[in-house]
């Protein structure tokens, strides 16, 4: 049994890895680049590019109202609507982990276009004189940036509801397990920052590798 659980989190770790470094490259034409390196220049788009911003944001999401209930229940104590909903929105109930799960594909949509607004890109992109490889400039870049994120944001919400959304589902049936069902999107939280500071750790390296050219 203890072989089986560090399997499934190698697993975890495994598929939070691919999903954070695998990603859709748009080639780009930048009118200033001539020389060799000038085909290897593209618009990347992660496979889940809202990262792990709704499994933080999810959690509150869920647990908000709940605490918003409570609140009204000292003016109507005695109401059995926000009774019944402070006993269900809570986690380990059906209702609380079907609003989890919701949360976790509205919020990756959300985060996707937050951290790269195709209208902002498309704009940024015609000024700079850059463009993508077959698509005018304006709207008809906007939209196929906007149609690819929409995607990408869709895979990504649907990675983030299977690791971190279905073992609820598991802990409902199980409630043995109701101690182990938020392990899977913790750890999959903590790989996708621990990967981020390995970035920012290369990031801040970049200017030790530069040689003098001149004393």
């Amino acid at each position: 049994m203890l072989r089986l659980k560090w399997l499934i989190m190698v697993l975890i770790i495994m598929v939070a890895v691919i999903f954070d470094r695998s990603e859709y490259r748009m080639p780009l034409k930048r009118v200033m680049v001539t020389n060799e390196y000038g085909n290897d220049i593209y618009l990347p788009i992660k496979t889940a590019p809202a990262g792990a911003m709704p499994v933080m944001f999810g959690m509150a999401l869920v647990t908000l109202p709940q605490y918003f209930c409570q609140l009204l229940l000292v003016i109507w104590p005695d109401s059995k609507i926000l009774n019944w909903l402070t006993t269900n929105l809570v986690i380990n109930s059906a209702l609380g982990t079907v609003a989890y799960i919701i949360s976790l594909l509205a919020l990756s949509l959300a985060f996707a276009y937050v951290n790269i607004n195709p209208e902002d890109t498309a704009e940024g992109l015609q000024k700079s004189g850059d463009y993508i490889t077959g698509i005018a400039y304006g709207d008809e870049t906007k939209k196929y940036i906007a149609h690819y994120m929409w995607h990408m944001g869709i895979l990504g919400g649907l990675y983030m509801a299977v690791i971190a959304g279905c073992p609820l589902i598991l802990g409902l049936y199980y409630p043995e397990l109701q101690r182990m069902v938020l392990l899977p999107g913790n750890l999959m939280l903590n790989t996708t920052f621990f990967l981020v500071i390995i970035d920012q750790i290369r990031t801040l390296r970049l200017a030790t590798r530069y040689t003098k050219i001149l004393d």
